[in-house]
């Protein structure tokens, strides 16, 4: 049977937090919904159902503004509001034979980077990859296009990361057609020449927000603008990976000269590529703004102070002692950028005593509430795949741009923001994002935007 989530939080605000509610009365606020809680973004279908619509909206409405005054119980909407993307996102569940409808969206680089990309995409052809394979060239936060446009938005720091096969993870980025619309047709604001007009004419980025025509049916309505960010690593069976615990892809790998040791471009054709990590930006109406759930594999890296068991994890090998938690590499013989080696494994010169990837510790607990929401929605993926991802946690704006002293305060993922995962927050990292044509201009909490040229 449904749950009427309204019904539910004011009963567990009466019975189970009453202590809670009146000592903190001026405070903390109880949230309420207007939707039965769905397992779906399509209400409509039978209860408990899990299905490949996308969710306009969160099913959320705050008493008053202000992240920090809010109780444990009203994270709950907005983890059902990640599930509800990921599973929509991946769907469908249980054929992998095509590619997800989130790796469908646009490559941002298409869109900035017109010219290196269509040089990147040529080479590729030309070097005999095939047809309908995933492209992957992203190594971590800068774009190795040569000619492109530097591109900070994945592993906020800089270096990349290394698994325990010692090849280096690759990074991608999506954009839905909602941003693509907004950004190239109605704001106009894909190049830098269009940025500074938009900017003398004293307009402001505003994304569209998802909403709902009916918001208390949850019919109708209309989708809001999204980012995606993915990370892979290659898999190899020989090795000890279990390629059958992943959403895997056939890629060709392009990594550009500036980044090889032989100063010329290597391309690795028909990749067996395994999805480590999965983030959502997508921008609502009722969550007040962007909502940021993040979703990473289970057998990433173990977390923090905990025995690994005996299990095989992509990032951590128990018997490197000489190993320390999630310290980046740091390039050799005074070289700029990383260099992939010609043949695998491709960050041999970056091991730990010769043999160690980066070791990887998950620092940031999963809430309680995210804990609830995994269980529930694991249990409703039977036996596909996607039952091995975990949503670490999900963020939301409520026109806040500090460090909330709410619920998640910190949000990293441990492929995503692996060496910044104690200080890591979308919130505060992504309302510093700005223009390309001025950095006063506020960018929506977009660093994509900065990359106009």
């Amino acid at each position: 049977m449904r749950i009427d989530k309204c019904g539910l939080y004011v009963f567990m605000c009466a019975l189970i937090l009453a202590s809670a509610c009146l000592g903190q009365a001026n405070k903390a606020e109880i949230c309420t919904t207007l939707r039965p809680e769905s397992y779906c973004g399509d209400p409509t279908l039978p209860p408990g159902s899990v299905c490949r619509e996308l969710p306009h909206d969160v099913n959320f409405k705050q008493i008053s503004a202000g992240y920090s005054t809010l109780l444990a119980i009203c994270q709950q909407p907005f983890d059902d509001f990640g599930w509800q993307n990921f599973v929509a996102l991946n769907w469908p569940l249980t054929d992998l034979s095509t590619p997800r409808p989130w790796e469908k969206y646009e490559d941002p680089a298409a869109i900035f980077d017109k010219s290196a990309f269509a040089t990147m995409t040529r080479e590729v052809a030309a070097a005999g990859a095939a047809a309908g394979q995933k492209i992957l060239y992203r190594m971590a936060k800068s774009s190795t296009l040569p000619g492109g446009h530097p591109t900070p938005f994945l592993e906020a720091t800089g270096q990349p990361l290394i698994d325990r096969n010692l090849n280096f993870t690759l990074y991608e980025v999506r954009i839905n057609p909602v941003w693509v619309n907004y950004v190239v047709n109605t704001a106009k604001l894909a190049t830098l020449k269009e940025q500074q007009a938009f900017v003398a004419a004293g307009h402001m980025v505003n994304f569209p927000a998802g909403s709902y025509k009916d918001d208390v049916k949850g019919t109708g309505g209309s989708l809001g603008a999204m980012e995606v960010k993915a990370a892979w690593r290659i898999l190899d069976p020989s090795k000890g990976d279990k390629p059958e615990r992943f959403y895997t892809r056939r890629a060709t790998i392009y990594i550009s000269g500036e980044n090889t040791v032989s100063g010329k471009p290597l391309i690795i054709r028909d990749a067996l590529v395994g999805l480590v990590g999965l983030h959502i930006n997508v921008m609502t109406s009722d969550g007040k703004g962007s909502v940021w759930p993040s979703f990473e594999h289970e057998d990433n890296a173990p977390a923090q102070g905990a025995s690994p068991g005996g299990k095989t994890y992509s990032y951590f090998n128990a018997d490197c002692t000489a190993c320390k938690p999630n310290v980046p590499p740091t390039p050799v013989n005074g070289e700029k950028n990383f260099k992939w080696a010609m043949t695998a494994p491709y960050a041999q010169r970056y091991a730990v005593d010769g043999k160690y990837g980066t070791q990887v510790t998950i620092v940031q607990p999963v809430f309680s509430e995210t804990g609830n929401a995994n269980q529930r929605w694991r249990a409703k993926l039977g036996n596909s795949v996607w039952t091995h991802y975990r949503l670490v946690g999900t963020q939301w704006v409520n026109h806040e741009s500090r460090m909330p002293a709410g619920i998640p305060p910190l949000l990293g993922n441990g492929v995503l923001e692996t060496y910044i995962q104690t200080t890591s927050t979308c919130i505060v990292c992504h309302s510093s994002a700005t223009l390309a044509a001025s950095s006063k201009a506020s960018a929506d909490f977009s660093f994509l935007l900065g990359h106009a040229h």
